[in-house]
């Protein structure tokens, strides 16, 4: 018991540094509740889902959690096991949406490198940035053509600041803050120096993306390795426990389901340690209050 009781002191411990290790700073002023509920709410954004707060996030991580928990007992039959299953479970909607927010991501940077070119264009042919941005909310059909609509109704009906922090927060993404701090500030203070500043940011952009994809071909291997390993084991326990239950039955006692738990904690941490490993350098957002 005691040696169960030092494995799982010893987990919790690497799981704070872990997340002291890799937690962001952020600035107190507003609250942490609040700070944690606008980072949710502009991490749903990311991933596309539009019309459901992070209240609505946090219900159905709970509502996820509970039927892993479920099934877990359904299935099992251990108690603690479920209970287990069940925390584990409340992070699948979450697992579930950062591979969806980071393709979304990667198509969103792409349509903003060929707007920030196409809006070059514009602005070559005597178009001014109203313009620019009224005839590509017109003709675009990428991932941002509802973005790009609603651009230009508020260009209209507020005027073209407000609407561009309002496409930028939108999007909240590092190259939407650098694109619509240009244009703002080429609004406010004018001069003829717009065209060779999206030309380099289009430019230096494409090739930061093309970096990124190399990379992220290359981190493949590694994500799927590790998913590899924290399933397996999980797939035989499983397997175990439905064709010889009773060779699992040292399991049945609490004290075996916490040497279970603790396994499971063993390989999620494991999971952890490897796609953290492989994680590739994110753009922080560096240009909004």
């Amino acid at each position: 018991m005691i040696a169960v009781l030092c494995a799982a002191a010893f987990a919790a411990a690497a799981v704070l540094v872990y997340d002291g290790l890799t937690r962001p700073n952020v600035a107190k002023s507003g609250g942490n509740r609040w700070g944690r509920l606008e980072r949710t709410n502009a991490f749903l954004r990311q991933a596309g889902i539009e019309g459901v707060s992070a209240r609505d996030f946090l219900i159905a991580c709970a509502a996820a959690g509970l039927t892993l928990g479920v099934v877990v007992q359904l299935v099992m039959g251990w108690a603690l096991v479920s209970v287990a299953a069940a925390c584990v479970g409340t992070a699948v909607p979450l697992a579930y949406l950062a591979p969806r927010r980071e393709r979304r991501r990667d198509l969103i940077q792409a349509a903003l490198v060929d707007l920030a070119a196409q809006l070059r264009a514009a602005i070559q042919a005597g178009y001014s940035v109203q313009e620019g941005l009224m005839q590509l909310a017109q003709s675009d059909r990428s991932v941002l053509a509802a973005e790009l609509q609603s651009l230009a109704l508020g260009i209209r009906l507020q005027g073209l600041t407000t609407a561009l922090a309002a496409f930028r927060e939108r999007l909240a993404d590092p190259l939407a803050d650098q694109i619509v701090a240009a244009l703002v500030l080429n609004d406010r203070l004018g001069g003829k120096q717009m065209t060779p500043v999206l030309s380099r940011l289009a430019e230096a952009t494409r090739q930061e993306l093309a970096v990124q994809q190399e990379a992220k071909a290359r981190q493949g291997q590694a994500v799927l390795s590790a998913r590899v390993v924290a399933i397996v084991p999980v797939v035989v326990l499983v397997g175990l426990r439905l064709v010889a239950p009773d060779f699992m039955g040292v399991y049945d006692e609490p004290l075996g389901q916490l040497v279970l738990i603790g396994c499971v904690g063993w390989v999620l941490l494991g999971y952890m340690a490897m796609r953290w490993l492989g994680r590739l350098p994110q753009e922080r957002r560096v240009l909004v209050r």
